[in-house]
């Protein structure tokens, strides 16, 4: 039985998004296991994002704070019964009577989009603050620093991602949590060009 031309048209057209979508996952799943910190030695932001989701993430912002690499940690997306005593407790590098500064908890977000917009908040409400290092789970670092750079244009955002618990001691745990941080971090370019689209639309009938 002779298969209809349009039918094989859209064959041909599903198959080869699929093929460019697992390439991407392919692509994507190479660069969060290979992203490297900024360099330390020559670089100092004027502040830390921390985006909460891991304690791992919190005591890399603390342990760089101690360190003076910047003077303003500010940590989004924290449950809103947690203070920066409850941080002190659970971070290793915290030495009893001696309190870094300075450290601003954000208790508003809870996804990555809102964690963009309470950072823009906070930056907002600060002085000379031009350069970020953002510090994120690797698997999660692609999709937050979309969020961030699509709130703050004018912001230099630097990647300074921390290996996730989970994709290094649960058996498979790279692949699954990779695989479902890739497929957010797609829609999330789809709902930010199709706003740049609405924008655009309303600017021109305007």
């Amino acid at each position: 039985m002779k298969i209809p031309t349009s039918l094989r048209v859209i064959v041909s057209g599903i198959s080869l998004v699929f093929i460019v979508w697992l390439l991407g996952y392919f692509y994507f799943a190479y660069q969060i296991s290979h992203m490297d910190i900024p360099d330390e030695r020559t670089t100092k932001p004027d502040a830390i994002i921390v985006v909460t989701g891991g304690s791992q993430r919190i005591n890399k912002g603390l342990d760089l704070l101690k360190a003076e690499y910047t003077d303003n940690v500010f940590i989004s997306g924290v449950h809103k019964k947690v203070t920066l005593n409850t941080l002190f407790d659970m971070w290793d590098g915290y030495e009893k009577g001696n309190r870094p500064c300075c450290i601003t908890l954000g208790h508003a977000a809870s996804n990555t989009w809102e964690n963009a917009l309470e950072t823009r908040l906070w930056v907002s409400s600060q002085e000379n603050i031009k350069t970020l290092w953002l510090i994120t789970s690797n698997y999660h670092m692609p999709r937050a620093l979309v969020e961030l750079h699509a709130a703050m244009p004018d912001l230099d955002i630097i990647a300074y991602p921390v290996d996730s618990e989970v994709t290094m001691t649960e058996q498979g745990g790279f692949f699954r949590v990779s695989f479902r941080e890739y497929n957010k971090t797609l829609l999330t370019y789809v709902r930010l060009n199709l706003i740049r689209i609405e924008d655009n639309h309303s600017g021109a009938i305007s």
